[in-house]
């Protein structure tokens, strides 16, 4: 998702991560750690922890931290890909472990010049399901 998103996205998300637990039965989420939108979805899953039981991977694209880490740093992982990559690209190869992982993509993309909207065209060519929650059409 984009760096910046309105928090009035965060009950929209709740609900389909929840939709996504009871009804469709994903137990593992993959969450990057950069912009506000991986913010509010790390937030969101760890509402749901003590609910159900599920396993939240942080994936990380630098194995510095900075003084605001927010996740817990138990439940990070820092893909070898992401590793050996040239750390200009860091958060492509990131992004990109977390699609090769994944089934469904959820995501808030609200225009097409963004890495996000790269990302989100490179997970439907994988095959993944794609829920946009951005409430924009993308022209």
């Amino acid at each position: 998702g984009h760096r910046d998103c309105p928090q009035e996205i965060e009950s929209r998300l709740f609900e389909i991560v929840e939709d996504l637990i009871v009804n469709s039965d994903v137990r593992r989420f993959y969450v990057g750690t950069h912009g506000g939108f991986d913010r509010l979805v790390y937030k969101v899953l760890c509402g749901f922890e003590s609910k159900y039981e599920i396993e939240i991977i942080v994936v990380l694209a630098y194995l510095h931290h900075n003084k605001d880490v927010y996740y817990d740093l138990r439940k990070t992982v820092f893909p070898e890909e992401v590793d050996k990559s040239d750390k200009k690209y860091s958060i492509v190869k990131r992004n990109e472990y977390m699609i090769k992982c994944s089934q469904v993509m959820v995501c808030y993309v609200n225009n097409r010049y963004s890495n996000a909207y790269r990302f989100m065209n490179t997970a439907s060519k994988y095959g993944l399901n794609i829920i946009n929650i951005s409430s924009k059409v993308i022209q």
